[in-house]
C-alpha cells in the first residue's frame, strides 16, 4: 500500500497494492499512519496501550508481541476503563505529562481471544479483523486527558503464578521508552527531539516498571486484578493528594 499526505497533514490519499486484501487499508490507517499524523502535529507516540483505572492512568508498553494489548483486556475486563490501544499519543502540560485522545477499538491476537468471554457487564461487541485478531470495544474512560500515573513493560512468564513488579532507574526507563517509539525511524531530526523531551520528562514523573505477568492461555482476571492492586501503589500520586 502506499499512502500520500498533504503537506498540512489534513488529508491522506490511500493507494492500495493490487493484492492488498480488504481491511488493511484501515488497519494501516488507524495504527502507522495515525502515528505518523500525531508526530507531524508534535506529539510524542509510543507504542503502547492506555486505560484507567479509578484515578490512575496506566500505559502499557511495548512492541508488537509483547502483550501490551492482552494485559490492557485483562485490566479492562477487570474494571478498568478503555483509553488506546497500538498508538498512545503524549504531550507535556502544566502538571506533567499527558495521554490525549480516545481510541475505539482493542485488538486481540488469536490465542488471547479468550479474554473476550471474561467481560460480564458491559459485554463489549466484537469483530474479527483483517489481519486475523479480534477486536473488541471495552467501555471507554470518559475523558480524551489522562495524566500518566506509571508505565508498565509487560514482561509474559509462565514460569510464575505472581505477579511481580520492579521499578526502572529513569535513564534505563527512558532507554526503554525511546526503543518504543511508535515510528521514530520515520520522522525528522526535529520532531525525534520532541519524542526524547516528551519521554524524559515522563521517565522523570511516573514511575517505569517492569512487570512479570503470568501468561496463559488460559487468562486469569485474577492476575489483572493483582497487577492493577500493585500498580496502584507504586503509581504517581497527584500533588494536591
Amino acid at each position: 500500500c502506499g499512502f500520500e499526505v498533504s503537506a498540512d497533514g489534513v488529508n491522506v490519499l490511500c493507494l492500495p497494492g493490487p493484492a492488498c486484501p480488504d481491511g488493511y487499508l484501515q488497519i494501516l490507517m488507524e495504527g502507522a499512519i495515525t502515528a505518523f499524523l500525531l508526530t507531524v502535529r508534535g506529539f510524542a507516540v509510543l507504542h503502547a496501550s492506555a486505560l484507567q483505572w479509578g484515578n490512575d492512568t496506566f500505559l502499557i508498553v511495548g512492541q508488537s508481541g509483547m502483550g501490551k494489548s492482552t494485559v490492557a483486556a485483562l485490566c479492562c475486563a477487570a474494571g478498568g476503563k478503555f483509553i488506546s490501544d497500538d498508538v498512545v499519543a503524549l504531550a507535556q502540560g502544566p502538571d506533567g505529562v499527558f495521554c490525549l485522545g480516545r481510541g475505539y477499538k482493542l485488538r486481540l491476537r488469536e490465542q488471547a481471544t479468550e479474554i473476550a468471554d471474561l467481560f460480564t457487564s458491559p459485554v463489549p461487541p466484537r469483530s474479527p479483523t483483517a489481519d486475523g485478531r479480534l477486536a473488541i470495544t471495552p467501555e471507554r474512560a470518559l475523558e480524551e486527558r489522562h495524566l500518566v500515573s506509571a508505565v508498565v513493560l509487560p514482561r509474559p512468564t509462565r514460569d510464575s503464578d505472581k505477579v511481580a513488579i520492579k521499578t526502572l532507574e529513569p535513564m534505563l526507563a527512558m532507554t526503554h521508552l525511546l526503543a518504543n517509539a511508535r515510528i521514530s525511524g520515520m520522522v525528522p531530526v526535529g520532531m525525534q527531539r520532541t519524542l526524547f523531551q516528551t519521554v524524559s520528562a515522563l521517565a522523570t514523573q511516573a514511575p517505569v516498571i517492569e512487570a512479570n505477568v503470568p501468561w496463559g492461555p488460559p487468562f486469569s482476571p485474577e492476575v489483572a486484578k493483582e497487577l492493577l492492586e500493585q500498580l496502584e501503589v507504586a503509581a504517581l500520586k497527584p500533588k494536591h493528594v
